[in-house]
């Protein structure tokens, strides 16, 4: 299980909040917000980075100050049991709510102070409650528990039709994958909602369908064919075929033959995949998207402003804007499912990074430099492919990419 340290550490803060709200007799309203405190954050860290989840957890979480979502009462509760529950959790987090308040957000002091007034919290000498300190210290949670907990948020939020900041069907997906066999067989068995089978339908697909943009560059061709080889090695099913449908395919490699066909405006596809797209009309063969299933059809992309869920493809997208490029999520894909990347991969996917960055010079993150070095590419090696990048570049077309967002 990926980041199981954080996992672990975000449910016992679960947990802890919890029990201080109940031991403070706090209202039912209140104990049933907190129910799921943070559980978000353990779906995330199984699929992505602590970087991104922490961004994407506290950008999109009422009960964090620091984001855009309007407060209501119970919301800045949740915020000061947060703050006081975090030294019960974390041995460097030795601060109280009102010590936090002090320290981090005074300029919230006309709104916060009144409250923990009220919950007797407005003061530096409080201590921790040493029941629930000794309880906590007991817990050891299994993957066992761990799967326990995130399915039950699951099922909680398909069961109440809760919207979420993320696509829940591809989390769901994306966690399941992340998973070991047994985990795996023991997250079926323990789903309470029929559509996972659904979900999980696309192993069984007969063929697979790989799009991407028009006059298709680096990221979106190596993306697209690093995916296609690893859906090729995770399904080693001959009756599964896997289908690339790039603009002048055969222009950009002569080692894609298995993925290719002459002809493939006759093909109904199982499902569909679109890859590094952010407008609709820009799609390569969107014709043939329209003809599948709504349900089967996926976007994978890290542009900001991505149009094609608009109409044909609503469902079942992983739009990521704080990645690089897309060569960056697919491989974070990899990573997560241990995924030895051949040396030709990883060289098509450091690619892909070098083209969206204009070749490391921007948009590069903490998770875009621990992709890269899981590629396992020496420097050598990324020197050699730079400079083959620039051989082969000769419309300049990354340097004109570069001045265009000057």
């Amino acid at each position: 299980m990926f980041n199981i340290g954080k996992i672990k550490y975000s449910i016992i803060h679960n947990i802890a909040i919890n029990m201080l709200a109940k031991k403070r007799k706090m209202k039912e309203d209140f104990l049933e917000q907190i129910k799921y405190h943070d559980m978000d954050k353990v779906l995330n860290y199984m699929v992505s980075s602590v970087f991104t989840t922490h961004i994407k957890h506290v950008s999109n979480s009422n009960h964090h100050l620091e984001s855009s979502y309007k407060k209501n009462y119970n919301d800045l509760i949740e915020a000061i049991m947060d703050w006081e529950v975090a030294r019960y959790t974390k041995s460097d987090k030795p601060l109280n709510a009102y010590q936090t308040l002090e320290k981090y957000y005074p300029s919230y002091k006309d709104i916060i102070l009144p409250i923990l007034k009220e919950f007797n919290l407005d003061n530096n000498n409080i201590d921790m409650d040493i029941e629930i300190v000794k309880k906590l210290n007991n817990i050891n949670l299994s993957n066992e528990d761990i799967l326990n907990y995130v399915i039950d948020y699951i099922n909680y939020l398909k069961d109440n039709k809760i919207e979420t900041y993320y696509d829940l069907d591809n989390m769901i997906l994306m966690i399941y994958q992340s998973l070991s066999k047994d985990e795996q067989l023991y997250f079926k068995s323990h789903m309470n909602s029929d559509y996972l089978k659904s979900i999980l339908k696309f192993k069984r697909k007969k063929r697979i369908g790989l799009f991407t943009h028009k006059n298709a560059y680096y990221d979106a061709i190596s993306s697209t064919i690093s995916l296609a080889n690893y859906i090729s090695c995770l399904t080693n099913d001959e009756d599964i075929e896997v289908i690339l449908v790039i603009e002048d395919i055969k222009k950009i490699s002569n080692n894609l033959k298995a993925y290719t066909k002459e002809e493939v405006n006759d093909i109904d596809f199982d499902l569909v995949i679109v890859l590094d797209v952010n407008e609709q009309d820009r799609v390569y063969g969107f014709d043939l998207i329209n003809r599948v299933l709504i349900n089967n059809r996926y976007v994978i992309d890290h542009h900001d402003k991505n149009r094609v869920e608009i109409e044909a493809l609503k469902t079942n997208k992983m739009i990521l804007p704080s990645y690089s490029s897309t060569c960056e999520i697919i491989t974070e894909l990899l990573a997560f499912n241990g995924f030895l990347i051949p040396k030709e991969m990883a060289y098509n996917l450091y690619k892909g990074i070098l083209s969206d960055t204009f070749l490391l010079e921007r948009n590069v993150t903490l998770n875009t430099e621990k992709m890269i070095n899981y590629l396992g590419l020496t420097e050598q090696e990324k020197m050699d492919i730079q400079c083959d990048m620039n051989k082969i570049d000769e419309n300049n077309l990354l340097d004109k990419k570069r001045k265009l967002t000057l």
